[in-house]
């Protein structure tokens, strides 16, 4: 089951709102905005009406006739007992229906780990079950840890999308709110392939909610959708002239449409700083202190600092031939 497009006539925030999904990029569809544009809500609306059988509006459209099966994994949710479950289910599999012995059982269980995640340079490797049937890890240094004494981010892997492919799960509409909780941004560049291969693979669409400059880069441009809020409406762009393995900065400001990539107060100082340049006020003693001052927070080599010292060589050139 795969969401083509999504018409809202009026619910909470929304009112006469359209979302369409490019039919190419259907599998991995990235919901990005600041907090407030209403991401979430719209999760708990899909959620919601694909939950209750007794809807009669026609509002979602759907690319295939299957049913209408859905997975949400809400913000900061980290079902560690279910993930237990689930790898438990996956050696049951392995010993009693595939008749492995537990040890080749386990380890084929931390081959498929190390290989899902072989960019992340995990710390753990999954050991096996104890003698209560319980499931634990090792760490490099050999000490035994259960899933919930994991890190935030191991457990937000491991309950996830480990989780899923141990599942098998196929067919489904998977919603992903937040999917970079607790991750380090080296993670949230590489979570999104992996997602997005899962899904190819087993036919499932996985829809993410993210504030996260990182997950929009390591995506196409056509997988990328942007709620914002205009004159108390929420609408959405969906034209962008790059993401994918774009910097942060860059997205922040053509994709997210952020006036700040720095601190307030940073941004603040150079605004004051570029005022004084573009006044002919470069060589007054309040501009070299502030510009000293700068430098010394942000270093010599700070890129808009570098730009704002050619415009000053550019007047100080253009005031000597005058």
């Amino acid at each position: 089951m795969k969401i083509q497009k999504l018409h809202i006539a009026k619910h909470k925030i929304f009112e006469n709102f359209d979302l369409v999904f490019d039919d190419k990029y259907q599998n991995l569809i990235v919901i990005a905005g600041i907090n407030g544009s209403g991401k979430t809500t719209l999760f708990d609306f899909i959620f919601d009406y694909l939950s209750d059988n007794k809807n009669k509006k026609n509002i979602i459209d759907f690319s295939e006739n299957e049913n209408k099966d859905i997975i949400y994994f809400r913000a900061n949710e980290q079902n560690t007992e279910k993930a237990d479950k689930i790898i438990i289910e996956y050696i049951d599999n392995l010993i009693f229906e595939k008749k492995l012995n537990p040890a080749i059982a386990y380890e084929k269980v931390n081959e498929i780990l190390l290989n899902l995640f072989s960019d992340f340079k995990l710390q753990i490797k999954f050991k096996g079950l104890n003698r209560k049937k319980q499931v634990f890890f090792t760490t490099n240094t050999d000490k035994e840890l259960s899933i919930r004494e994991l890190s935030g981010g191991e457990k937000e892997i491991l309950t996830k999308i480990f989780s899923l492919y141990l599942a098998e799960t196929k067919n489904t509409l998977i919603l992903i709110d937040e999917p970079e909780n607790s991750l380090h941004p080296i993670w949230q560049n590489r979570i999104a392939p992996i997602y997005q291969k899962f899904a190819k693979q087993n036919n499932n669409q996985i829809i993410f909610a993210t504030h996260s400059p990182q997950i929009v880069g390591s995506v196409r441009k056509e997988q990328i959708r942007v709620l914002i809020k205009e004159n108390n409406k929420i609408k959405v762009i969906d034209k962008f002239n790059g993401s994918y393995g774009w910097q942060t900065e860059k997205i922040l400001l053509e994709i997210f449409r952020t006036n700040e990539v720095r601190t307030v107060e940073i941004e603040k100082k150079l605004s004051n700083l570029q005022d004084l340049i573009l006044s002919n006020k470069h060589n007054t003693e309040q501009c070299k202190k502030l510009f000293t001052k700068l430098e010394n927070t942000l270093g010599y080599d700070d890129n808009d600092l570098v730009l704002l010292r050619v415009e000053i060589a550019k007047r100080n050139r253009k005031n000597e031939k005058n």
